[in-house]
């Protein structure tokens, strides 16, 4: 005994075997692997691309409106203004939409693959 405790023994547990995701999946024709995430991580920096894209086109709709009539009506120009400062919100909203449909899906996935790690250790029992 050292320092007065007894050697103490420590249990670990194997590793959970490890999901192949992307591109690996989606070559899997037994379909026992997602490609979701990969899917999923593509189409959120589309969505904000989008959502950048969404603002330029608002800005770009302001400053056309702001440049049709210039001199006799002074309106115009307010587009230009609302293009620059409420022009993004849309595209928020796109990528706030997509973020949460896609967070959505993953945790459905890693709600699957827990009931199939439960599954897996009832029948190891």
């Amino acid at each position: 005994m050292q320092g007065g405790y007894a050697a103490q023994q420590v249990l670990y547990a194997a590793p959970a075997p490890a999901h192949k995701d992307g591109l690996r999946a989606l070559f899997d024709l037994s379909f026992t692997e997602m490609v979701t995430p990969l899917v999923v991580k593509i189409l959120y920096v589309l969505s904000m691309i989008v959502g950048i894209l969404w603002w330029l086109f608002a800005i770009l709709i302001g400053t056309g409106a702001a440049s049709i009539d210039p001199y006799f009506n002074s309106g115009s120009s307010v587009m230009l203004v609302l293009g620059i400062l409420l022009g993004w919100i849309p595209g928020v909203i796109i990528v706030l939409g997509t973020r949460m449909i896609s967070e959505f899906v993953l945790s459905s996935l890693k709600t699957q693959r827990a009931a199939e790690d439960i599954l897996k250790r009832l029948e190891s029992q």
